[in-house]
């Protein structure tokens, strides 16, 4: 079976520690597990105590009211037609060791548009991660730079979620969002902000650049959501099945994606409340 990511099956108490509001993953104790590389294997290695290490991705923050959102495949093992967060899973070693570099997954999904003009994402930080992706996004939607507009993100803080990396006798501490979903995937979330015309914007889902039904099955719609409101538009630049505002149910969101959004609704809620 071909390889389609390169999971480590932590063990509790061994690999993985979850105390004192730490989540601690040790990947020297981790250096005998054999990797978990596709479907089968990750459903073979499940477990009351099995922890996989690692997934993630995030979103954006739109204009400090809307989400950006996936819905996945009906045609998906996993969580078959739900919306989404743009996550994925590692496909090496040093994503394990820095789980930072997992936000990959979200540059690598979102591909955003300001009508025809490509938005070329930018943050302090993520440029070594960011730049090889969008060149090659450029150089397959054909795009020279008078045809792009670079669009400033901000990475929001606002959570206090440690999280601890042993490795070869180092130890690095991280202060980054995660999610353990109920079959103890381990997410690593990111939530940028951007300012942008929500009338011309559109966007696309960059596993599907010019191949709307590729190995990955067809291209997913991408939606403006309001995570207050429970409202969503549909602005995937080839098209969508919701292109007026519909309310979504959290019944039909991810795991991941509703702790993001209830994430948002506690800051939002709390910032009307001191306002009044």
């Amino acid at each position: 079976m071909r390889s389609h990511y390169r999971l480590l099956a932590l063990k509790l108490g061994k690999s993985v520690h979850l105390d004192e509001g730490r989540l601690s993953v040790d990947l020297n104790a981790a250096r005998n597990c054999l990797p978990v590389t596709n479907d089968a294997q990750f459903q073979a290695a499940l477990g009351p105590e099995t922890y996989f290490w690692l997934s993630g991705g995030g979103t954006y923050l739109i204009n400090n009211r809307h989400v950006l959102i996936v819905r996945r495949s009906t045609q998906s093992r996993i969580n078959a037609g739900k919306y989404s967060l743009f996550t994925g899973r590692a496909d090496n070693e040093l994503e394990h060791r820095d789980p930072g570099r997992i936000v990959r997954e979200l540059f690598e999904e979102l591909i955003l548009f300001a009508g025809d003009r490509l938005w070329e994402p930018t943050c302090a930080g993520f440029e070594s991660i960011i730049s090889p992706i969008y060149s090659k996004v450029k150089e397959k939607c054909g795009f020279h730079p008078g045809q792009t507009s670079l669009l400033p993100l901000q990475i929001m803080h606002d959570f206090n979620k440690p999280l601890r990396v042993r490795f070869e006798g180092q130890t690095r501490d991280y202060d980054l969002d995660y999610h353990i979903s109920g079959n103890r995937d381990i997410n690593v979330l990111f939530l940028f902000s951007a300012q942008v015309d929500v009338n011309s914007l559109r966007a696309m889902d960059g596993e599907h650049i010019h191949d709307p039904q590729g190995d990955n099955g067809p291209s997913r719609e991408i939606f403006l959501y309001d995570p207050l409101e429970r409202r969503a538009r549909g602005i995937s630049k080839n098209g969508c099945s919701m292109p007026q505002e519909s309310v979504i149910d959290d019944s039909d969101m991810t795991e991941h994606l509703l702790h993001m959004v209830s994430r948002l609704r506690s800051i939002k809620q709390s910032a009307n409340s001191e306002r009044e």
